[in-house]
């Protein structure tokens, strides 16, 4: 924006503005304010919009919420007139941040194509870069981490080759964290731990920054999977000493949720707990209900993990009110809602029937409102449950990763609408596989689905993938764009073995993951099963 044309003393607003905005947020505000009152005395859409923007960038660093929205998409109105495309696309990546924080993937999206969009008008190929490195954040919370790899790694080489940019080691950073993590969670430990290194070597930051916090988180969940209990329990005593309440939460609020995931397993109460009272009040001064929501999550697998009935049934009764107020907000869930809704009020009314209640509760809890599969909490427990059992008894355990053969062309070809239809009729034929063969199902994330056997056959395994992947074609859901079929398919990944102590369920999901990544690779609409060991001979791939 041309700060030349105001007089000097607007351009004294303007650069104490840019200059305080994000330290001194009450000096800012007051500017902020100064500069909109005035661009509406003169009628200056400009002055306006530059007031707005400044404002949302404080309310964003302060971490309030409502105050933010509303003035982020005042600045965009004033911001298009002017067509002030940079600060648009400025606008737009707040917003997906927001969004993304806010639990809708969808929309955080559709807000970072519309900054993508924006920043290729202004001419700002750095900034487009720099929302690259979010929508690879975005995968990676969706849980797809190959493609998350697939959008930082061009970023990782084009800011190799423009190491002059401004905030360039800032945005190094969080390309090597964000690589880590999508890595790691891929199973390519090397690759993660190369990450680290890099990061480490290249920067020397303090314990107490927010930056180096989120590092140690991810460094801490990498050494925990290793099983390098020296440097994980290192790694947490310099978090739980640092942690501040002057992280930006919505920066950092997932690496901190998987960093609690680590806790948990490795029965770190005090950090937990430490953590859980930091982030808490940030998100109620955030009001992002999903935020709120995975907090309580994490409290509700805590009181479940030590068997705090109480704690447990008290939660999990916010975690439903708090649902309702996330799907109004969202306004795709309503008919869950109004579920949950009647079931809490009827435990409410229903005192004596209470321990019958809570198992209601569970299992609404559990379950995906979309496509009534159960969802990644439930998952998480059965997985580790059936995982034990197998382990003990010497049977063999069969863990399948799924996804929709190219589904983001399905839904750019019919619409969300069609997409979440598709969605559950794929969902009701992995049903009457749950029901015809034993089978646990649950929604993994987005297209991909999970399932899991126990005590079966590599040659029955074999045969199940085979009959789901008729099934789903049998169902001929069309698919007029799709380079397999004319009709939605499925790729599957499939990894079947006998655990032996010192495997985990997280070798499972690699493996199977592996396998799907192998799938794909060759030939879509088939399936892949391996082993823990992948050894090559041992891998059988449909024809």
């Amino acid at each position: 924006m041309d700060k030349t044309k105001y007089n000097e003393y607007v351009q004294s607003w303007m650069e104490t503005i840019q200059e305080n905005c994000m330290q001194d947020a009450e000096l800012t505000l007051k500017l902020c304010n100064d500069v909109i009152e005035y661009g509406n005395k003169i009628k200056d859409d400009s002055l306006i919009a530059f007031g707005y923007y400044y404002c949302g960038v404080v309310y964003y660093v302060l971490n309030d919420g409502s105050h933010f929205f509303e003035a982020v998409t005042s600045a965009l109105a004033y911001l298009s007139k002017v067509e002030e495309w940079d600060m648009m696309s400025r606008c737009y990546n707040f917003l997906g941040i927001t969004s993304m924080n806010r639990g809708n993937a969808v929309i955080a999206a559709d807000y970072y194509m519309n900054a993508m969009e924006y920043s290729k008008k202004a001419g700002n190929e750095t900034f487009a870069n720099t929302i690259a490195i979010n929508v690879g954040a975005l995968n990676i919370i969706c849980g797809r981490y190959e493609e998350a790899v697939e959008v930082l790694t061009p970023v990782y080489e084009y800011f190799a080759k423009h190491q002059d940019s401004e905030r360039y080691q800032d945005y190094m950073l969080a390309l090597y964290q964000n690589l880590a993590k999508a890595n790691l969670c891929c199973g390519r430990l090397t690759e993660a731990k190369r990450c680290f290194d890099a990061i480490h070597s290249e920067y020397e930051l303090p314990d107490d920054s927010y930056l180096m916090g989120t590092v140690l988180c991810a460094e801490a969940m990498y050494y925990h999977i290793v099983g390098d209990d020296e440097k994980c329990e290192e790694n947490i005593a310099r978090i739980h000493k640092a942690t501040s309440t002057n992280v930006p939460v919505m920066d950092t609020f997932d690496d901190y949720f998987d960093y609690c995931k680590v806790l948990l397993d490795r029965n770190k109460q005090e950090e937990f707990w430490h953590i859980i009272e930091t982030l808490e009040p940030l998100i109620k001064n955030l009001d992002f209900t999903n935020l709120h929501l995975k907090l309580i999550s994490l409290k509700i697998k805590y009181y479940r993990k030590y068997g705090k009935a109480a704690d447990y049934l008290q939660a999990a009764s916010l975690y439903y009110e708090l649902s309702e107020r996330s799907e109004v907000e969202t306004r795709t869930m309503m008919n869950n809602v109004l579920t949950l809704k009647k079931n809490l009020e009827k435990v409410q009314r229903e005192n004596k029937e209470m321990v019958k209640e809570n198992q209601i509760l569970l299992a609404r809890s559990e379950t995906d409102p979309l496509t009534q599969l159960s969802n990644r909490l439930r998952l998480n427990d059965y997985s580790e449950e059936i995982f034990e059992q197998c382990l003990e008894s010497n049977i063999s355990l069969v863990v399948e990763i799924l996804d929709i053969d190219d589904f983001k062309g399905f839904n750019d070809t019919y619409g969300h609408q069609m997409g979440d239809e598709c969605l559950v009729r794929v969902a009701n034929v992995l049903k009457t596989m749950e029901k015809e063969h034993d089978a646990f199902v649950a929604r993994y994330g987005g297209d991909e689905f999970m399932l899991i056997y126990a005590d079966i056959t590599k040659e029955q395994a074999i045969a199940y993938a085979e009959e789901l992947r008729q099934k789903v074609m049998a169902e001929a859901i069309p698919f007029e764009k799709s380079k397999v079929a004319k009709v939605v398919t499925i790729s599957q990944g499939l990894c079947w073995d006998v655990p032996k102590k010192g495997n985990r369920m997280w070798d499972y999901l690699h493996a199977a993951d592996d396998m799907l990544y192998r799938v794909k690779k060759k030939q879509r609409n088939n399936y892949c099963v391996g082993n823990l060991k992948e050894i090559e001979e041992e891998i059988v791939m449909s024809c």
